[in-house]
């Protein structure tokens, strides 16, 4: 059989438009995902970060932290906020800290988010009417 033969016979069939075009948007993609999950796991490490920072600066920062809730209180509020950072998107950790920045309990104790690059805007939508 000659190679002429072998390629019009029926059962060997040659790689479709449709299977060749779904391999290369694979090939596109591919390196985007891959930079997505990098790009997740360092955004998640910073946000660990700054829990750490937070809970350290505020016990040594603050004249009397612990006035209206108790150190296992705002322990346990960190620690959950940690636990979550995998599953919130960044304004929601936001909104998280700043809750726990709150739960002092004091009218001098606040985080300012309007200094922050990505933070100009509040992911909120106002209708006027």
């Amino acid at each position: 059989m000659n190679l002429d033969a072998f390629a019009r016979d029926r059962s060997i069939s040659s790689p479709s438009r449709t299977s060749v075009l779904l391999l290369f948007m694979f090939f596109l993609i591919a390196p985007e995902l891959s930079f997505s999950r990098l790009w997740a796991a360092s955004s998640e490490k910073k946000w660990h970060k700054d829990l750490k920072a937070l809970r350290k600066q505020l016990q040594s920062q603050h004249a009397n932290l612990f006035f209206k809730i108790t150190r296992d209180e705002f322990n346990q509020a960190v620690d959950d906020l940690d636990a979550s950072v995998p599953f919130l998107e960044d304004h929601e950790i936001i909104v998280g800290m700043t809750r726990i920045v709150a739960m002092v309990g004091d009218a001098h104790s606040r985080l300012d988010w309007e200094q922050t690059e990505h933070f100009s805007d509040l992911p909120v939508a106002t209708l006027l009417v």
